[in-house]
Formats: C-alpha cells, sequence, structure tokens
C-alpha cells in the first residue's frame, strides 16, 4: 500500500535495469505488479503494458541468447498479478498477453535446442494461461500448432506439462474438443516412442510423470472421447509397465491414470474402460504381485498395491484367477513361507480389508526379499 504513491517512480526503475542480475529483476518486477493490482481497476492495464515495456520492446528484436531474459521478465507480471477480476470485467493482463503472445510463439521456436530455456517459455506461457486463459480461447490453434512442432522436434517434456494446463483452461469450451484432442493424438506417437525404447521408461521419468499427468487431465475433463480413442489401448499398455518404475512421481501418475480408468469402469459403467482393463489385467496384476515379492522398493508400494486391491474386488472371480495365477509366480521357501503366500492372496481378495492394514503386511512380504 505505502509504495503506490511511488508507483511511477518503481516503473521508471523496471524500464532502466537491463543490466542487473536476472533473479534481481524478476523479483522487483513481480513485487511492483503486485503494486499496480490496489491501483483502480481501470488504470490496471496501461499500468502492466509500462511495466513490461522494455522486455517487450527488446523481445521484438530477440535471439537465442537474449529470449529468455526477455520471457523471464515478462512472466513475472503474470505470476505476480493477484487482483481481483469478475469474469464480467475485461481482464488488466488482457491487453499485454495479446501483444506478447506472438514473441512467446516465436521464443518456443529459438529455444528449442535447450531444455532450461524451453521450460521457461513454457512456464511463461502457463502463468498467462492461468491468468487469462478462459478469455482467449482463440489462441489455441496457433498454441497447439506451435507445441506440436516443438514436441516433434525437441520432446521436452515441459511441453506435456504445459499441455496439461491448456486442457484444465479450454476443456470448458466445447468448440475447442476438437482442438485438445488433436494436441493429445499428435503428442502421442512421440511419447510412445520414446518410452517404448529399451530402458525407455527407467531412463524418461520426466516423460513418465508429465506424459501420464496430461492423461489423467484429459480423463477428468474429456474421459469419454479419450476412452473411446484408438489410443486408449497403449495408453493402459504402458501404464502397466508403470506399476513396477522404481521412480515415485513417474509411477505415481501412471497409477493415478489407471485408477481412473478402473474408476469409469466401476462406478460410471464404461464398458470400454472395463474391457482395456480385463484386456490387460492378468499383466496388471503380474507386475504388482513382482513388485511385492521383491521387484520394487516397499516404498513404492503404496499406490500399486491399492491399486491392485480394486481391480481384484471389480472383477471377482476373474480378478481372484488372475491374483491366483500371480501367487504362482513368487518362490516359495527361499524368502516366503506357502503360508504367507496363501494369507497375502486371502488379504488382497477380501473387498473388506483396511487398504492401510493391505499395504503394511504387503510390505513386511517385500522385506523378505531384501
Amino acid at each position: 500500500q505505502q509504495l503506490q504513491a511511488h508507483l511511477d517512480v518503481l516503473l521508471e526503475i523496471v524500464q532502466h535495469c537491463g543490466n542487473v542480475p536476472l533473479s534481481t529483476q524478476t523479483n522487483f518486477i513481480q513485487t511492483v505488479t503486485g503494486v499496480c493490482c490496489h491501483k483502480p481497476l481501470s488504470e490496471q492495464s496501461s499500468l502492466l503494458l509500462r511495466l513490461a515495456g522494455r522486455p517487450l520492446v527488446s523481445l521484438e528484436k530477440a535471439t537465442e541468447k537474449t529470449v529468455v531474459r526477455d520471457v523471464d521478465c515478462i512472466s513475472s507480471i503474470f505470476r505476480g498479478y493477484k487482483g481481483d477480476v469478475a469474469p464480467s470485467d475485461p481482464h488488466p493482463l488482457l491487453e499485454l498477453f495479446r501483444g506478447v503472445w506472438p514473441h512467446l510463439l516465436s521464443a518456443m521456436s529459438l529455444c528449442a535446442r535447450s531444455v532450461n530455456d524451453t521450460e521457461r517459455v513454457c512456464r511463461c506461457i502457463r502463468y498467462a494461461l492461468r491468468a487469462v486463459g478462459q478469455r482467449v480461447p482463440d489462441v489455441l490453434d496457433s498454441l497447439a500448432a506451435g507445441l506440436i512442432q516443438l514436441y516433434t522436434v525437441q520432446a521436452h517434456s515441459c511441453v506435456l506439462y504445459l499441455s496439461s494446463v491448456i486442457v484444465d483452461e479450454f476443456s470448458s469450451h466445447p468448440t475447442l474438443t476438437d482442438g485438445l484432442l488433436g494436441l493429445f493424438s499428435a503428442m502421442g506417437p512421440k511419447t510412445f516412442e520414446i518410452l517404448s525404447a529399451q530402458h525407455g521408461l527407467e531412463r524418461n521419468p520426466d516423460t513418465v510423470d508429465d506424459f501420464f499427468r496430461l492423461c489423467c487431465r484429459y480423463m477428468q475433463h474429456l474421459g469419454p472421447r479419450i476412452v473411446n480413442s484408438g489410443i486408449m489401448d497403449t495408453l493402459v499398455e504402458i501404464g502397466t509397465m508403470c506399476l513396477t518404475l522404481q521412480n515415485k512421481e513417474a509411477q505415481g501418475s501412471a497409477v493415478k491414470f489407471l485408477d481412473m480408468v478402473l474408476q469409469r469402469a466401476t462406478h460410471e459403467g464404461c464398458d470400454t474402460s472395463k474391457e482395456l482393463l480385463r484386456r490387460r489385467g492378468q499383466q496388471m496384476v503380474n507386475h504388482v504381485v513382482l513388485g511385492i515379492s521383491g521387484g520394487i522398493p516397499g516404498v513404492l508400494l503404496k499406490d500399486p498395491v491399492i491399486f491392485l486391491h480394486d481391480l481384484v474386488a471389480a472383477f471377482g472371480e476373474e480378478g481372484k484367477a488372475w491374483l491366483r495365477y500371480s501367487m504362482g509366480t513368487i518362490p516359495i521357501g527361499v524368502y516366503v513361507t506357502q503360508a504367507q503366500v496363501e494369507e497375502l492372496y486371502t488379504k488382497v481378495s477380501s473387498p473388506a480389508i483396511p487398504t492401510f492394514d493391505l499395504v503394511v503386511f504387503c510390505k513386511e512380504i517385500n522385506r523378505c526379499f531384501s
């Protein structure tokens, strides 16, 4: 509040701080953005444009070496804006967004060779869309085209993360559904190529994590369309392989996706989802049982074990048959006894057992193999 009286001075300082350390610039710009938020709504747009003046001008002649500094400064404005704007009011950041948008698209191409620089450009776009995304549905086509081109050349996982934000912001517009599905279909083949390569899952945990986060967004917002798409069987196949992946975030995202498919099958009566799971059911059970019997550390067992319990319960006698077959692959006598294996089968196949107790028992079995 006290800084409002000095806002003109602060805005002038921003225009002359291009040579100070970047972190100092961005922190200062974010602070001044917060001061602008306390001005009347009708004045904020012009103030924010003044604040962005130097980096906006610089972006017009940006090079591969300079572009991310200017993008970071713009990013600080979108990130720092905390004004209270009613849906019916014009957003103060909208004019800035329109002005900087072509430069952000160009920046994606300029930075394609650098993972770090691409992440910074994607971060700026993410903050911008979080701020005004609902008001700019017309940018989806150009954004999707730019992301697809970038991901095809350099498959940085931050592109997948940004795509998740796009789904969040634009899925409520019925006219954009086909465009969003087109984006997903375009990202799929390159991702499958990366993850299907030898040791692809283990070597690319960030891609696994961000891709299945994206899958979850599509399931959440456009579930019926995704479930009935031709890409779904491959998603479930890769998700199944991730049940024994030794990376907490990547495994967690994949299991969450599989659980969303299971929820559609059990709670929403989706026959397509149930058939997808039935096709991979035995394989899924095999993977989790392998994990319990020493295939992964005990600390990573919780999500797969809970999923296994829900899967077996959902498929009844068929699920129990999958489980019984998998139990036969556990070596008896070396690490565990027949009685322990039978108790494991009983607990997993019991719908009434508390999941906490089940997870604790599975970890105990897992420790026998260490």
